[in-house]
């Protein structure tokens, strides 16, 4: 059976947070802000205008750490105590997580505002909850989306450019892994419905956006980027939103969600993680070191980890990799589209091969560099 979760309203025009209290208004009256600080301190003006001009009642409360169940609890606690009626998650993939989270365990809609475009949060009937060392839990599947996404703009394109491209990759990354259940599964309505998306996701983000920023670094169009972030947060979202019976493929996001187990302390980005993880997949599906190598190439001019070192994984990696290498094959299971079938011995020789391409491509930098 099909089922297609979406959003009730996606705005993402520039100044959109300056209409915020208008639309909220038609939602609820009763306000409970989860937001970061340095997040809400970018809407600040404009939001609590609107939400006065519209008699809107409202309290905040600041998020910080990771989106843990007894996080969501507490937020749950103090919307009863509000009366709330509707939950406003204001920052990046953490703070609207917990905030989706919070409004369905306290039965009440959600407003998502994305400071950053890192992934597709604001849309996803999706939240990732950790434990409190920073660990991923568990995933929890929504019953419904967002009744309202605030993408302003002119925010989110004042974010350092790192957090876009992060987006991006956690956003590439989707096509590929989907396309990895096709030839299983060519007569599956949703999932060939998801190709069809990601591939719309994949043209935007590596013909338009990376293409460009390779050849002319960050002076791009302004319709160039602005299409990156309805593609990070719309149509990665829309992705999602498809749910068949097809389980989600691949290997990239099996890579991040395991990581989190190795408490790294300078832990990078999820979308660029999920882009080591990518290139680890095409690792075990066979893909020739000089496509995964010149791959990597592209990554790094994005600023993306292209070695284990770059992942913060630079002590002891035989044992970190073979840990991470056997919480994945047990996350994973099988895996139709590897080659070989899929053991821990296979992914830690997939996770050594990136790392290594990786470390040529450092070296071939280095040397062109002192050949000019």
């Amino acid at each position: 059976m099909s089922i297609i979760n979406v959003p009730i309203k996606y705005e993402s025009d520039y100044h959109s947070i300056s209409k915020a209290g208008e639309w909220i208004s038609e939602i609820g009256t009763t306000v409970l802000i989860i937001a970061g600080k340095k997040a809400y301190a970018a809407v600040k003006s404009k939001l609590e205008k609107g939400l006065v001009d519209y008699h809107i009642d409202w309290t905040l409360t600041t998020f910080a750490g990771y989106p843990t169940v007894k996080k969501a609890k507490d937020y749950v606690a103090q919307a009863k105590l509000f009366g709330a009626d509707v939950i406003v998650g204001i920052g990046g993939g953490s703070v609207l997580d917990i905030a989706k989270f919070v409004a369905q365990e306290a039965g009440l809609p959600v407003v998502t505002i994305p400071t950053v475009a890192t992934t597709c949060a604001a849309w996803s009937a999706l939240s990732i909850i950790y434990k409190e060392d920073g660990s991923q839990d568990v995933y929890e599947h929504l019953e419904q989306s967002p009744a309202l996404i605030i993408a302003d703009k002119h925010i989110l394109r004042k974010a350092p450019i790192h957090y876009l491209h992060a987006g991006i990759a956690d956003s590439v990354a989707k096509y590929y892994e989907v396309v990895s259940d096709y030839s299983e599964h060519k007569n599956n309505f949703e999932l060939r419905l998801q190709i069809k998306v990601c591939d719309l996701l994949r043209e935007f983000l590596e013909q338009d956006y990376i293409a460009s920023y390779r050849k002319y670094g960050s002076v791009l169009p302004k319709e160039t980027i602005d299409n990156a972030i309805d593609s990070i947060i719309l149509l990665a979202g829309l992705t999602g939103s498809i749910q068949g019976d097809v389980p989600y493929g691949g290997i990239a996001h099996h890579f991040y969600n395991q990581s989190t187990k190795l408490l790294i302390t300078n832990r990078r980005l999820h979308g660029e993680v999920v882009l080591f993880g990518l290139a680890v997949q095409w690792a075990l599906e066979g893909v020739s070191n000089q496509y995964i190598k010149t791959r990597l190439q592209g990554f790094k001019v994005l600023g993306q980890p292209i070695t284990l070192d770059d992942l913060g994984i630079i002590n002891d990696k035989d044992k970190k990799v073979y840990t991470l290498a056997k919480l994945i094959k047990v996350s994973k299971g099988d895996y139709s589209s590897a080659v070989q079938p899929l053991t821990t011995g296979t992914i830690i020789d997939a996770i050594f091969l990136v790392d290594e391409l990786g470390r040529q491509v450092y070296s071939d930098s280095v040397f062109e560099k002192l050949a000019v």
